[in-house]
């Protein structure tokens, strides 16, 4: 029985953890053998807005090639063009490679600094609360 599907635990796995973005990459590729995937340009603009590995950006041209030919306002343009070059020629530029590997580490930056900003002002409060006393002591049964 599944518990979360797959957009919203990718959305939870974005954090400072650099382990998890190439599970995200994965659980992106995974999107496509959901029932509730259409395979449409939103679901194929999400899977690549979610990609942070090379072998999974190449996984995702082979399987999914109409994606390179998606409008380049939606998407980054050096992942389109890496994808466009994979399908045209089996291989991608080594500049090209690098390029789109400093584009994903750039939005994996993005991510983990949200991430921090979004518990900074929680924990402030929580070490505020017990600074008052006003949380139990850790080992204490609730």
């Amino acid at each position: 029985m599944q518990t979360i599907g797959i957009p919203p635990l990718v959305e939870l796995k974005k954090t400072q953890r650099l382990e998890d973005y190439p599970i995200i990459s994965k659980l992106a590729l995974a999107w496509f053998g959901q029932p509730e995937c259409r395979n449409t340009e939103q679901d194929l603009c999400w899977a690549m807005d979610n990609l942070f590995t090379l072998p999974e950006l190449r996984v995702f041209f082979a399987e999914h090639p109409e994606a390179a030919q998606l409008p380049f306002h939606k998407l980054s343009p050096l992942v389109l063009e890496f994808g466009r070059q994979l399908i045209a020629h089996g291989d991608v530029r080594e500049d090209l490679e690098q390029q789109v590997i400093q584009h994903m580490q750039g939005q994996m930056t993005l991510l983990q600094l949200d991430d921090r900003r979004y518990w900074r002002k929680i924990v402030s409060e929580l070490r505020q609360f017990r600074t008052n006393g006003l949380l139990l002591p850790e080992g204490q049964e609730v």
